[in-house]
């Protein structure tokens, strides 16, 4: 990227986030009597913990102290579901109550649902399954199952026995294909490394694969090729891979791409003479481009990228930008599912969202 639009994408992002303290404490204190003093203490308060966040990457990344980096992503949970709720307090969503005591009750609210939605996002994923009848699949292979998992956000912070929990998960399954589409890694291989023993026991009969999501980028796509390649997984760069004679899979890179000088995908290419026995499923780290991909054949296009909006106010944005933002959707005869991921993105928070590890059982058109 170049640096004129780092700096520019910076500005942007840190105008954002110090303006919804701005408007947290705006809110807070128009319908409360305080004093100077009070007022004073809430103004360092927010912004010490607004700089939290900033300071915690920054030391992450230069001496490896993830303490503050944990912290800072837990106080911008915090402020993402604060200012969610004092949204609803400021138009008068909440019962007629006297200014001041709705004040109270939204920070109170605030309070309550950043603690569950911390409790929430540490429980072990859903397994999430269904049932899918796929065009020109064998007859002799309907129940055929395919683990998807997505979003896992390997970093600094996360544990070697989270990830270890998942990957027994998976494994209880015995899933016939195991695929990973895309923000596997948040940061460079020295970082992730340790996970590198738990990745290469995942097992599946036809093996693990993988396509690049766009954190792999802003971390580094060669320290993530490394690891994947360590780990036995292999990762689909815009490439086609037949799956015994059973399917064909496609790989393709997130449209992230482009901005680091990788070409990006072209389906109608990738696409070309397909076996016309087999079925095409596609991982696409992005739920986008679902109705060309129908169109040119694919059966099935597995993605994520939205974590289903992991807290609001991201719920609703995921559903305002993406029109297949989480779950299973048809057009015609071919299917996309979109994840809301296995891990987390930030703050270790999910509000009305769930982690999950999604089970896919493809069976022909003549099974059903």
């Amino acid at each position: 990227m170049k640096p004129t639009n780092i700096i520019f994408f910076l500005i942007v992002v840190t105008s954002v986030y110090f303006g919804l303290h701005y408007y947290l404490y705006t809110s807070l204190t128009k319908d409360l009597q305080l004093g100077i003093g009070i007022r004073r203490m809430i103004i360092i308060m927010l912004f010490l913990g607004g700089l939290l966040y900033y300071a915690g990457q920054i030391l992450e990344r230069m001496y490896g102290l993830h303490g503050f980096s944990y912290a800072g992503s837990i106080w911008l949970g915090f402020i993402s579901i604060g200012f969610f709720i004092f949204i609803l307090k400021d138009v008068s969503l909440f019962f007629p109550v006297p200014r001041h005591t709705a004040a109270y009750g939204a920070l109170l609210l605030t309070l309550l649902l950043g603690g569950f939605s911390l409790y929430h996002a540490a429980k072990p994923p859903n397994l999430v399954e269904h049932q899918i009848s796929v065009r020109n699949f064998p007859k002799g292979q309907s129940g055929f199952t395919i683990l998807q998992l997505s979003d896992i956000h390997l970093d600094g912070y996360k544990s070697e026995a989270w990830l270890s929990g998942i990957v027994e998960q998976v494994n209880q399954q015995h899933p016939d294909l195991i695929v990973m589409t895309g923000d596997i890694v948040d940061a460079g291989y020295e970082r992730v490394d340790r996970f590198l023993p738990i990745l290469q026991q995942l097992d599946s009969t036809h093996g693990v694969y993988a396509v690049s999501g766009n954190h792999e980028f802003y971390a580094g796509i060669e320290d993530f090729y490394r690891l994947m390649e360590q780990a036995d997984i292999r990762v689909l760069k815009n490439e086609r891979m037949p799956v015994g004679d059973i399917l064909e899979l496609v790989g393709i890179h997130d449209d992230t791409s482009k901005r680091f000088g990788i070409e990006a995908a072209d389906l109608e290419n990738l696409l070309k003479d397909t076996h016309p026995e087999k079925s095409i499923v596609l991982l696409s780290h992005k739920p986008v481009d679902f109705e060309k991909a129908a169109a040119l054949g694919v059966d099935l296009q597995l993605s994520g990228h939205t974590h289903g909006g992991q807290i609001p106010p991201m719920n609703l944005l995921v559903k305002l930008a993406y029109q297949y933002a989480h779950g299973l959707y048809q057009k015609d005869e071919s299917y996309i599912y979109t994840s809301s991921g296995t891990g987390f993105w930030g703050p270790p928070m999910r509000l009305f969202t769930s982690p999950e590890v999604v089970k896919l059982t493809l069976v022909g058109k003549a099974s059903d």
